[in-house]
């Protein structure tokens, strides 16, 4: 690395390190604000205040961090741009795409490290989150003895379990869809209003049972109606229905492909999933992206005044986060494909970075 990029990405690295602390600290204070009331009324010890918030940290680094980054893209290349630094370099045959090239490879390194590291981190620090809030903040004894919605649980001998709502204090499901899949098709589908769990095992109340042929075809001999049905050939204990139910953003990449996966085999809609999924890998991009943004409208010096930096940030940001919010809305809702509702902010924001570069005084 030259001299020359070494100087411009350690302007913009304390710049954007400056800009995250500050996002940092006021999210922190604000919240701790907000919450203050309840961790005095319900004696909350400090140290369980601290890793609460220790465990916020993360997930405000990655929503922050595009922000972070186009700020300190406008605000270092500003600086240059206004003390003529810019001027000199190009006067001595650099261009303004070799002057660039340092902060594209950190934007690029970004992206790759809050996709890589930010997907474990932040999922398990979303996850410690939610479990210091229910057993320290809201006082729920046992967080896993909560009622889940929408609970899809791969079983034993192919068997998947869905359960519209489950309540673990007494073993009890609502609104059940039990596959067994063997080679990649269904050999048997139970439906029931209820299933409770006795000494002897599953229970199904008010039901179909059906076993299909090597065609996947049910005969009338292979359909029957019960009150109540014995799940002899289903041995999952209550325990693999005991867990939180965690959001599609809370999971990890594999996890949640895993999840998609499931809900298809149960022929459920995943259009919600599908869009997070991809959201995992585009979100982080536009950190790179921003950077084509915010260079060009930084390097010319009646452009880039301080005040006028810090209100493109926010109007950027603003415009940034309603259309991802928007296209997210539409995908889940089936208005726009998963992968374009994922994909459209960036490619939207990624073509207008290119044109602006491309008609910038190189």
């Amino acid at each position: 690395m030259r001299i020359l990029d070494r100087y411009v990405a350690k302007r913009f690295l304390f710049t954007m390190s400056f800009a995250l602390i500050a996002f940092i600290s006021v999210f922190l204070i604000v919240d701790l604000i907000e919450n203050l009331d309840k961790f005095i009324d319900r004696d909350v010890p400090a140290d369980i205040i601290v890793q609460y918030y220790i465990n916020f940290i993360p997930f405000i680094v990655v929503l922050t961090m595009p922000v972070a980054v186009l700020l300190s893209t406008l605000f270092s290349l500003g600086s240059l741009a206004r003390n003529f630094e810019l001027v000199a370099m190009k006067a001595n045959g650099i261009s303004l795409y070799r002057i660039l090239s340092p902060l594209l490879l950190i934007g690029l390194l970004i992206s790759a490290g809050i996709f890589f590291i930010g997907d474990d981190i932040v999922s398990y620090a979303n996850r410690r989150k939610a479990e210091i809030k229910a057993e320290h903040i809201d006082r729920r004894p046992d967080k896993l003895k909560a009622k889940t919605s929408d609970l899809f649980v791969e079983g034993e001998n192919g068997a998947i379990y869905y359960m519209r709502i489950y309540d673990p204090a007494t073993k009890t499901g609502s609104g059940i869809l039990i596959h067994r899949i063997e080679e990649n098709r269904i050999i048997e589908t139970i439906e029931a209003e209820s299933m409770k769990y006795i000494e002897t095992g599953w229970v199904a109340e008010n039901g179909t049972h059906r076993i299909f042929d090597k065609d996947s075809i049910a005969s009338a001999d292979e359909f029957k109606t019960f009150d109540k049905m014995v799940l002899s050939e289903f041995k999952e204990p209550p325990e693999a229905f005991e867990k939180l139910n965690i959001k599609p953003e809370s999971m990890t990449f594999s996890e949640l492909k895993n999840h998609i996966a499931l809900k298809r085999k149960l022929g459920k809609d995943t259009s919600r999933e599908r869009v997070e999924l991809h959201l995992k890998v585009s979100f982080p991009l536009i950190n790179f992206i921003i950077i084509l943004l915010g260079a060009p409208l930084a390097s010319s010096p009646k452009k880039s005044g301080a005040a006028l930096g810090f209100a493109v940030s926010l109007l950027v940001s603003f415009i940034y986060f309603t259309i991802i919010r928007a296209c997210q809305s539409l995908g889940q809702n089936h208005h726009l494909p998963p992968v374009l509702a994922a994909w459209l902010a960036n490619i939207l924001f990624f073509c207008i970075g290119i044109f602006l570069t491309l008609k910038a005084h190189k």
